[in-house]
């Protein structure tokens, strides 16, 4: 009998057991999450020498994989540059398990955890918890967390590198934190993937803002009302665009958010003065909600 690989990361509060036919390198990223603890999610990963075939159209056709949707659940056939097939993964509305059967020249394309878990859709299981993937950098601060979102280069990791400079703040995530409600409390998580500043740490924040960054040749910041908000903040969420469910999931988690959570838009310069008016905004809120009372910082 061949010999069993299992590992666990335990990613926004859900652990995922990855138990493959073969080895599966776990990059540093993944590393800082690796648990002990029992698993929510089965991901089994099992070398074939045939793969499925699909009868049907598939629902979504996206960069390297088509995704084919059914009553039960969601498939996912993978395929090399030439377009030919070589994984085919299942992941079922009933069950906490993903099932992924890759033939042997496939093996490159998952003998890593990166590509482990894109082979699985985690944003997809993600949602199915109620979780939120969004397109940010978070900082934890004396405020709380900070999240300061937007396009690819509007400057999301200089904004959260200024506060670490001038207000002790520790970055969690630089990239793609992930976001749940807790309690009444909406709480940012670190997870491993964190783009070019490579900070991925295993810990969390109760989020205090999302801030939408704008550059700009002078400071300015204004609250977002709830729709722009959403809107906003939606089009930065992980999310695939051909599962209903999973739209309607990522809707009202997102509305829910921007309800309960301030919402700005700061355009802003590279240098402390963005720093400076942002906090003087959130402690102006605070002592408005909570007269006599400021938080130390």
């Amino acid at each position: 009998m061949s010999q069993m690989y299992y590992r666990k990361f335990r990613i926004a509060g859900i652990t995922f057991l990855l138990d493959s036919d073969l080895q599966i390198d776990c990059g540093q990223e993944f590393a800082d999450f690796l648990t002990d603890q029992e698993p929510d999610y089965t991901i089994q990963f099992r070398e074939v020498s045939k793969l499925k075939h699909f009868d049907m159209e598939p629902t979504a056709e996206e960069t390297g994989f088509r995704v084919y949707l059914s009553a039960g659940g969601c498939m996912r056939e993978f395929l090399e540059v030439d377009r030919m097939p070589y994984a085919v993964s299942e992941s079922r509305r009933d069950e906490k398990r993903v099932t992924v059967e890759y033939l042997p020249e496939g093996y490159r394309h998952i003998s890593h955890t990166g590509g482990a878990f894109f082979h699985i859709g985690w944003e997809d299981l993600l949602l199915r918890e109620d979780r939120l993937i969004l397109h940010a950098c978070c900082v934890d601060t004396a405020l709380g967390g900070i999240l300061f979102s937007g396009p690819s280069g509007v400057g999301k990791s200089t904004q959260g590198n200024l506060w670490c400079s001038f207000e002790q703040a520790r970055m969690i995530n630089g990239d793609r934190p992930v976001l749940y409600r807790k309690e009444n409390t909406w709480i940012a998580c670190g997870s491993p993937y964190a783009g070019s500043s490579r900070c991925h740490v295993n810990e969390s924040a109760a989020v205090r803002a999302v801030v939408l960054l704008k550059q700009a040749g002078e400071c300015s910041l204004r609250r977002l009302g709830v729709g722009e908000a959403f809107r906003r903040v939606y089009a930065q969420l992980t999310i695939g665009a051909w599962d209903p469910e999973h739209i309607k999931t990522a809707c009202d988690r997102t509305e829910q958010l921007v309800t309960e959570i301030p919402v700005y838009e700061l355009s802003c310069t590279p240098d402390r003065n963005a720093v400076d008016l942002l906090k003087k905004n959130l402690l102006e809120e605070v002592r408005g909600a909570c007269p006599g009372k400021v938080p130390v910082h």
